[in-house]
């Protein structure tokens, strides 16, 4: 029975981890071998592909880093909270957010927005900032009730430097200053610490919440 209940154990394991890795794998060498493109550009660092030093794009690299680790809280509080209470709202809640800040953090790591989503859909990428945003206040207005009683400031700080961010990147369009990607990527940086913090902090709350019942 022991060994019966192990296999079990670790076919899931390998159905939920090491089979979408398998196919990641496959599908990144099928990928080159159909587009005649070398393995290694698909494979290796873009710093070791470049020769470039280790601190190009140190603080793209880090807001990525910030992304996803707010995306794994998100996800582990979510499956936590829908186990341990009857209350689904929070854990609901918790899971889409995790689901946008992906989004938005594999779009902010590969800049989809740049190039890749506008060739592909034809649009032009401040049309693309207007979905995000219309998604995320579609979002937060269908949670109000749970954003309003949490605490929300640093999620209302992080709008407002996405806001920035984006202005920025609006005028910078039209008129060329020393240093704007500083206030660009700066702005969006701060929303990007913002935004984990007020996640990270409610997925704490709620758990601790959750525990004392």
């Amino acid at each position: 029975m022991v060994a019966q209940i192990t296999r079990i154990r670790f076919w899931k394991l390998f159905l939920r981890a090491y089979l979408p890795a398998i196919v990641v794998l496959a599908g990144v060498g099928g990928y080159c071998h159909i587009k005649g493109i070398p393995i290694r550009a698909l494979i290796n660092d873009p710093l070791i592909l470049l020769g470039a030093y280790p601190y190009v794009g140190f603080l793209s690299n880090l807001g990525a880093l910030i992304w996803f680790g707010c995306v794994f809280i998100c996800f582990f509080a979510a499956a936590f909270l829908a186990h341990a209470t009857r209350d689904k709202q929070p854990a609901l809640f918790l899971f889409w957010g995790g689901i946008i800040t992906l989004f938005l953090g594999v779009d902010d790591f590969y800049a989809l927005h740049e190039s890749a989503l506008p060739d592909l859909l034809h649009i032009h990428q401040f049309v693309l900032f207007g979905l995000y945003v219309l998604g995320t206040i579609a979002y937060l207005v269908w949670f109000r009730k749970l954003v309003f009683k949490s605490a929300n400031l640093p999620l209302i700080l992080a709008c407002v430097f996405f806001a920035s961010s984006i202005g920025f990147d609006i005028l910078f369009e039209f008129i060329k200053l020393p240093w704007h990607a500083f206030y660009e990527d700066g702005s969006k940086f701060i929303g990007i610490v913002s935004w984990a913090a007020y996640f990270i902090n409610y997925s704490y709350e709620e758990q601790i919440k959750a525990t004392q019942r």
